[in-house]
């Protein structure tokens, strides 16, 4: 395994484990506003994402960039929610596994562009948001 796949691996062990920060308890929304905590992107801790539709049939993804895309639901349990997107152009792929019940989140980023292979994970937590909250 090479260094940065031990990372990402090192990165994502824990990210569902740990429990949710002290304060408001977590309660699972229509929407939710994401900050990551740790990352494999340099600068990338302290950056978030505004997850919105989690309950309809087309979720979408907000980046702090204000990129903008489409999600499709993978897996929904009580516990869990995965939403995953594909790059219709470089089909580089996001995807986002949300616990319901603690507020953590993973997402890991993987793609091949022409001139390099890039793969990225973080973690951290989400709070509810309205559907209508602007992106901060």
């Amino acid at each position: 395994m090479n260094r940065r796949a031990a990372r990402i691996a090192l990165l994502l062990l824990p990210a569902l484990a740990s429990a949710a920060a002290a304060g408001d308890p977590f309660r699972m929304g229509e929407a939710l506003l994401c900050t990551v905590e740790r990352s494999t992107i340099p600068g990338g801790a302290g950056l978030r994402i505004f997850l919105a539709g989690l309950d309809s049939p087309a979720p979408k993804a907000v980046f702090e960039n204000h990129i903008r895309a489409a999600l499709s639901r993978i897996f929904d349990s009580e516990e869990i929610l995965v939403l995953q997107l594909v790059a219709a152009v470089s089909g580089s792929v996001d995807t986002f596994v949300i616990d319901k019940t603690a507020g953590r989140f993973a997402h890991v980023s993987a793609g091949i562009f022409p001139v390099e292979t890039h793969a990225a994970a973080e973690t951290g937590t989400c709070r509810q948001a309205s559907a209508d909250t602007p992106f901060p």
